[in-house]
């Protein structure tokens, strides 16, 4: 689809007509061409695919209310002795120091002792705030509560004749990602355009790089940006501060949520030559615990070729484990794992290489909590497009196109999600 974005009328020779230089803009998003470079960026290819829920909004906010599945835990963050049968104002977190948010009264809640004492189990009987609660026990021989003890959520326990519960709020998550704007434009002169020096056809040779580096630009971000909103100057480029948002990356969310991610299992760091069967098992026991039963994993090299490896002496395969390197999906080369647990989907991204880099990184993405997320508004849709004669209106003798695409990566629920980064 193009349509005209803009254009002024120039009078043309001797005065005798009117000539109008327009800009076109064509839109890209599920256009044939822009499969083109779907091998370099696997990653926004299955987003693509998946997971593409437009946005009206730069800054994208979604409902924080989780979902049904959620096992609710937390942690003690202090000391805390029974006084017949009550404490008060204990200090609790979420493993990280931060606040809980989805305490209220009438929850009941069962201790995981580190000592290994017995169980405990107690009600929540007033919320101070999401960082301190009173509570009455239920067991009838409570063991005192240390720092850090596990705390699980059982569930409501009402009353008789009580009056209703607070009521569990649904509230828009602020921040929780930004729209990046990405551009890449390129030029010929109207002499080289018709040297055969370049070519037979150098435009659309340039036209095609550009576009495979414009949807790796996206790639990569949706993998490493970090989620920024600054005013930042470009003097060769405009005049005065511009407001310049950079999206939530995969993996830079992964980081900023470490103690969350598999369920509570935190960051994986295998050792190439030690990673085991067993060990294998164990973690993905703790990825599919939650969400669903089939992750994607975004692989470095060093890591893709060790799975590949598997039962030839670098992995030891169980019976319970099958390998296969020949799936496609999309059009991609995908190795399978299937594990008792669920099946991991292996595929390499080129932007995780490079010694000291990423190459030994795999990020295991629940694919039901990410959303790529184009910016279309109206009847302006910022989706990846084309726009044609961006020159300046002066620049007779140069022709310059360029590639846009506003978008934004919505990553949630850390705890689906797995981030292995192998030594």
């Amino acid at each position: 689809m193009a349509y005209v974005t803009g254009g002024t009328p120039v009078t043309g020779a001797k005065g005798l007509e009117q000539l109008l230089v327009d800009r076109r803009k064509y839109n890209l998003d599920f256009a044939d061409v822009y499969e083109l470079a779907k091998q370099e960026t696997p990653w926004l290819t299955f987003l693509l695919k998946l997971s593409r829920k437009p946005t009206d909004s730069m800054e994208p906010k979604h409902f924080s209310d989780d979902p049904p599945w959620i096992n609710y835990q937390f942690y003690a963050a202090g000391a805390g002795t029974w006084s017949s049968g009550v404490i008060n104002n204990l200090a609790v977190d979420d493993g990280s120091g931060n606040a809980v948010g989805f305490l209220r009264p009438g929850l009941l809640c069962r201790v995981v002792h580190q000592s290994g004492a017995k169980d405990t189990l107690f009600l929540i009987t007033n919320v101070d705030s999401q960082n301190q609660i009173d509570i009455e026990a239920v067991s009838a021989s409570p063991n005192n509560i240390a720092d850090n003890d596990r705390v699980q959520v059982i569930g409501p326990a009402a009353g008789d004749g009580s009056a209703a519960s607070p009521a569990v709020n649904t509230v828009l998550a602020a921040n929780q990602t930004y729209c990046q704007d990405f551009e890449d434009a390129w030029e010929m002169t109207d002499v080289a355009e018709a040297e055969g020096i370049f070519g037979p056809d150098e435009w659309n040779r340039l036209a095609a790089n550009t576009l495979k580096q414009h949807k790796a630009s996206i790639n990569r971000a949706l993998l490493l940006s970090a989620l920024s909103k600054k005013a930042v100057t470009f003097p060769s480029i405009n005049s005065g501060a511009k407001t310049v948002r950079t999206t939530y990356g995969i993996v830079t969310f992964c980081e900023d949520n470490d103690s969350l991610l598999m369920n509570g299992e935190g960051v994986v760091s295998p050792a190439y030559n030690a990673y085991d069967y067993n060990q294998f098992v164990d973690h993905m026991e703790q990825l599919f615990a939650l969400g669903t039963d089939a992750k994607l994993a975004i692989c470095g090299s060093s890591v893709l070729a060790f799975f590949s490896k598997m039962g030839s002496g670098s992995f030891i395969a169980g019976a319970n484990v099958q390998v296969m390197n020949e799936a496609t999906v999309f059009g991609l080369n995908v190795t399978k794992i299937r594990t008792p647990f669920g099946v991991l989907n292996l595929f390499w991204d080129k932007s995780l290489r490079g010694k000291g880099f990423y190459k030994d990184y795999m990020i295991a993405v629940d694919h039901n909590y990410v959303r790529y997320r184009p910016f279309i508004s109206g009847r302006k849709n910022m989706d990846t497009h084309l726009l044609s004669n961006t020159q300046a209106r002066n620049e007779i003798r140069v022709r310059r196109y360029a590639y846009r695409t506003v978008a934004a990566l919505e990553p949630a629920q850390p705890a689906v999600h797995g981030l292995f980064i192998f030594s």
